[in-house]
């Protein structure tokens, strides 16, 4: 038996179910002149679609491109005939993360596979940086993103008056997410059903505050809302590698301070998890900070007492990419605790129902006896009679031969029609 391990696959999938809202164009007049989605208008002469999948063709480690699209979009085959790898799967959904999620479905990959989630209005993908993405996320068990630093000067308008600049944002920290995306496949879509978690959540109504991802725990409130666990990822970059940096060279003044500005900076994303998303009862007690890198996580847990405070001052709760599969898994284990409990109460209705159906029944079979019984008392009490007419008749001379005792009984003559009645109903 060979112990060869399994190497993972690297697929792109390409989400391209949607309108295009955003850059709607014109079709070539050989088709129509009607408004296209984005992703079919054509650049230099090419639909920008075949382009985002011939850059990811380039990287020889992508196995196959699967671009999902809408289901009786009869433009996507065309576009992309004659391209190798190539699959389009027409099992788009109604929003982006639902296209998503059904092409991973559709694919049927193992969780320790990788999926590099690209836009399909997207030609322009560097084959260096596609090249980097991967080198830097296969030994990182969850995955990544190409991203660009923000350039421009970035204001927060006050909560109260939109148009009003409360503050000017620091660059430093701020990224500009790009696709392609990487990540195993089986981190969420195989761990939690469609029903059970959602992408980009408000889970405070009416805040505008959106998490990235929530848990539906199970059971809902008293006005049938359901109940949300948040979790947010965050990364601070520029602090992570500055300690990597001072480790590397033996500087422990530096790493020190580096460890010290990342417990800072997780102590305010922890604060800022708290004030947007937690809210019961809309949400549960606590959330979930997520951080990308088993490094980045180890390095949390060695900061004394930090852990501690995110859970007692902000009701936040760190975990690294081991520490979240876990916790999803447990809370999996729990939907089917519970459907296998609600399963069993309604068998446990169905029985109950069919025992009193069941009781119904059994009065009847009772009735039934009983008139059964009765019937066979009354023919043997009518058996007991016709003996007793016999005998007492026993004794009474035959009539003569040619007197007819129909005649004398007043009955119809033999062969009539009410003759053949009578025998018919005595033979009853």
């Amino acid at each position: 038996m060979s112990l060869a391990k399994t190497t993972p696959r690297i697929v792109a999938l390409v989400p391209s179910a949607g309108v295009g809202a955003r850059a709607q164009s014109q079709v070539p007049s050989v088709m129509s002149n009607a408004a296209m989605p984005k992703q079919y208008c054509l650049l230099a002469g090419v639909p920008m679609l075949r382009r985002s999948v011939q850059a990811l063709l380039n990287e020889p480690r992508i196995e196959q491109v699967r671009v999902v699209v809408a289901l009786g979009d009869l433009l996507a085959t065309q576009c992309l005939a004659g391209l190798p790898r190539t699959v389009c799967c027409p099992c788009g959904g109604a929003t982006r993360a639902q296209t998503v999620l059904n092409g991973l479905q559709d694919a049927q990959l193992r969780a320790e596979d990788w999926v590099l989630v690209h836009d399909a209005a997207r030609p322009g993908l560097p084959a260096e940086a596609l090249a980097r993405l991967i080198d830097s996320c296969l030994p990182h068990s969850v995955g990544g993103l190409l991203a660009m630093p923000v350039a421009d000067t970035v204001k927060r308008s006050h909560p109260t008056s939109p148009k009003t600049v409360q503050q000017t944002i620091a660059r430093e920290s701020l990224w500009l997410a790009q696709t392609p995306q990487m990540f195993r496949a089986g981190l969420l879509e195989q761990v939690f059903t469609p029903e059970q978690y959602a992408t980009n959540v408000e889970t405070v109504p009416g805040s505008g505050a959106r998490v990235e991802f929530a848990i539906k725990l199970p059971g809902r409130r008293d006005d049938g809302a359901p109940l949300w666990l948040p979790i947010d990822a965050k990364f601070p970059r520029e602090d992570y590698e500055r300690l990597l940096d001072a480790q590397e060279r033996a500087d422990k003044p530096e790493a020190e301070a580096a460890g010290r500005a990342i417990e800072t900076r997780l102590r305010a994303e922890a604060k800022t998890i708290r004030d947007k998303y937690v809210a019961p009862p809309h949400t549960t007690e606590f959330a979930i900070l997520f951080v990308p890198t088993e490094g980045l996580y180890a390095e949390a847990l060695r900061r004394p007492g930090l852990m501690e405070a995110l859970q007692r001052e902000y009701r936040v709760t760190l975990a690294g990419p081991t520490t979240l599969l876990a916790t999803l898994n447990s809370l999996q284990m729990g939907f089917k605790t519970l459907a296998i409990e609600k399963s069993a109460s309604d068998v446990w209705k169905v029985l109950g129902a069919a025992k009193t159906e069941f009781n119904k029944y059994s009065v009847v079979l009772d009735k039934l006896a009983k008139q059964l019984e009765t019937a066979q008392n009354t023919v043997t009490e009518a058996g007991v009679r016709t003996r007793a007419v016999s005998k007492s008749l026993s004794k009474v001379e035959e009539l003569e031969i040619g007197v007819s005792s129909a005649d004398i009984l007043g009955l119809p003559l033999a062969g009539s029609s009410d003759d053949e009645e009578l025998d018919l109903e005595e033979r009853q």
